[in-house]
């Protein structure tokens, strides 16, 4: 039976109500508390009037749509100035979005129309079809349990990784940088998996162009050419700003490294192009070292892949970056500027940082850095912190 509210579609409202929920916590976590006034009053009442005489015409004329109706609840917000009353006008605004949501879901899962929802939700209400659906950042107990419990049954591979560290690296790297589906049967989930593609002739999912500026195409190409086949398709990547371009940089690559007589026959700025590909490489010694290869560039496409691993897990990788960046709490240091650029432009990838940094301290690194503020990658973020201007959203 579908609850009160679900839209014709079991879990609907819940699953709308759980991602309010998860914007609202990622808004306290970039922006912290807000207070505003509420700048509401009569003065709104004439448009508030034409935004319901619209309405009222579109449902005449047999057209209403999400946008009439919404429009017409945030105006009647706007004219309202009573407290009491107040309170109750953006109640009605947020369930007509979520309802709008709702039936931007549906239409999303009825390619055979309303008759097809039904049936597939009469399917799915009596578990004769599992509910798949995009995870969140809540799933990431259940997709451990199943990670585990599936891992369980695999007595032939070591064990690596303690149950913790398993659910703080699908918590903390997996979700947020991969496209994860979850089953749900009878309201548990019972199944995941991570919606990755074929990669291409470097074993790259997305062109390799696409993780620096247009404007390197060429020497990219040319870089990427010496690049050994992966063995595996990357897991995940990442969205930066840089300048004027919006780069898409792989999470984690499997490509072997490139032997040093056909590195040699590279320009330098090929060179900086595959090391910093190599800073993605699955095996940390191998992104430690090539990290210390570009480290001391300012160079702005260089700068966000110096930036994500801040947030790396391996201690040692984040305290090479904390060595090599000591005047970056400078005002007026070329790195301070450098970086002041970059960060403004990236505050919700430095907000992920900052996010995974704290995690990683206290689930790895607790022990020798009891208090957070002596822990490197901590360091690195109160000097991030200083450099970026966070006063614009991303």
């Amino acid at each position: 039976m579908t609850q009160p509210g679900g839209y014709g579609l079991p879990g609907s409202l819940n699953r709308v109500l759980t991602d309010v929920a998860a914007e609202r916590a990622a808004q306290d976590a970039m922006w912290g508390p807000q207070e505003h006034p509420d700048g509401t009053g009569p003065a709104y009442e004439p448009e508030a009037d034409l935004a319901k005489r619209a309405v009222t015409d579109a449902s005449a004329e047999g057209r209403p749509t999400w946008r009439h109706i919404l429009h017409e609840e945030v105006l009647e917000a706007f004219a309202e100035d009573d407290a009491d009353r107040l309170r109750t006008e953006p109640i009605q605004v947020a369930a007509v979005a979520v309802k709008w949501v709702q039936d931007l879901d549906r239409r999303a899962v009825s390619p055979g129309g309303p008759r097809t929802v039904r049936k597939m939700a009469e399917l799915i209400a009596h578990d004769a079809l599992p509910l798949i659906r995009r995870a969140w950042s809540g799933d990431a107990g259940p997709i451990t349990d199943v990670f585990l419990a599936a891992r369980a049954q695999m007595t032939y591979l070591p064990r690596l990784h303690s149950d913790e560290q398993t659910q703080a690296w699908i918590t903390d790297v997996m979700l947020p940088a991969t496209q994860v589906w979850v089953a749900e049967l009878h309201g548990q989930v019972v199944g995941c998996v991570d919606d990755a593609r074929e990669p291409g002739p470097s074993g790259l999912n997305e062109s390799p162009t696409c993780a620096f500026p247009d404007a390197l195409a060429h020497e990219v190409r040319a870089a990427v050419r010496v690049l050994p086949k992966a063995r595996f398709s990357p897991v995940g990547s990442f969205r930066a700003t840089v300048g004027d371009d919006r780069v898409t940089i792989p999470g984690r690559i499997y490509n072997p490294e490139v032997s040093p007589e056909r590195l040699d026959g590279l320009t330098p700025l090929q060179r900086t192009i595959l090391h910093c590909l190599y800073t993605r490489h699955h095996d940390g010694f191998v992104r430690q070292h090539h990290l210390k290869q570009i480290i001391g560039s300012l160079e702005p496409w260089v700068l966000p892949y110096v930036v994500h691993l801040v947030g790396e897990y391996v201690l040692e990788i984040v305290a090479d970056i904390d060595a090599a960046l000591g005047d970056l709490g400078v005002p007026g240091s070329p790195a301070h500027l450098a970086y002041s650029r970059f960060l403004t432009d990236n505050p919700r990838l430095f907000a992920l940082m900052r996010q995974r940094v704290a995690s990683y301290w206290a689930c790895y690194h607790r022990g020798r850095f009891p208090r957070l503020a002596d822990y490197p990658g901590h360091r690195l973020i109160a000097a991030m912190s200083a450099a970026g201007a966070f006063t614009t959203r991303d």
